[in-house]
């Protein structure tokens, strides 16, 4: 009887030690939550840190595109370009390499969708054989749009320009190609490639009644505003 008292108080203090060395299981939950959240933490500051920041551009629908009967443009665009001239005067014919920059603000309205009409006006400055000029000019440009953001222009435009011994009355014939590239529904910026046909008619001290045709071939970039 002894024996089986001293053995049975040995087997209940075992079963306490061993029921306070093991966590209940609310401690157990409050320790895999404590982990998880320190798990996330070190996500937060590591793998979210990490995942590269994705961007897409400004997607514009077709119906969304600002390019209908009733809207409107407002825009200029600088242009930097390169002149062949051929003069001829009599017998006398001297070909002249002209570097010129050039800006032109203008305002067209969409007659019916995709085809504008409208005006502009030009102003610019080249260096001809280290001999300065600058013109000045208006006239009237048509412009089609496509839905993908591609135009094609022309424009003609009566032309003054001045050079150090003479001056210039000209008509322009100006066609190019240019990619509407739409920063948001309104806003596009308009790189553009254009040619340049002037058909000039020259006053100076020497002749009167001397001629000038003029090649350009330029590119340039423009800012539009669609309302």
């Amino acid at each position: 009887m002894k024996k089986h008292s001293i053995f049975l108080f040995l087997l209940m203090f075992l079963s306490s030690v061993l029921a306070s060395a093991q966590p209940s299981v609310q401690e157990t939950d409050k320790q895999g939550s404590s982990l998880k959240n320190n798990q996330d933490f070190v996500n937060d500051l590591t793998g979210n840190a990490l995942d590269p920041v994705i961007t897409s551009p400004y997607a514009i629908s077709v119906d969304e595109k600002p390019i209908k009967r009733g809207d409107m443009i407002i825009g200029g665009g600088a242009s930097l370009g390169f002149d062949n001239q051929r003069y001829t005067s009599g017998t006398l014919t001297n070909i002249y390499n002209t570097f010129n920059f050039g800006v032109s603000p203008r305002v067209l309205f969409f007659i019916v969708d995709r085809l504008a009409l409208g005006a502009h006006v030009n102003f610019g400055f080249g260096l001809t054989n280290n001999s300065f000029s600058y013109y000045t000019g208006i006239g009237p440009e048509l412009r089609y749009y496509t839905n993908t953001g591609l135009f094609l222009k022309t424009g003609l435009s009566y032309l003054y320009s001045h050079y150090e011994t003479f001056n210039l009355n000209s008509l322009n014939i100006t066609p190019g190609i240019g990619f509407a590239i739409f920063l948001n529904n309104n806003i596009a910026l308009e790189p553009i490639l254009t040619y340049d046909l002037d058909l000039e008619f020259r006053n100076s001290e020497i002749s009167s009644n001397s001629t000038n045709t003029t090649h350009h071939v330029g590119v340039g970039l423009g800012l539009t505003i669609f309302l």
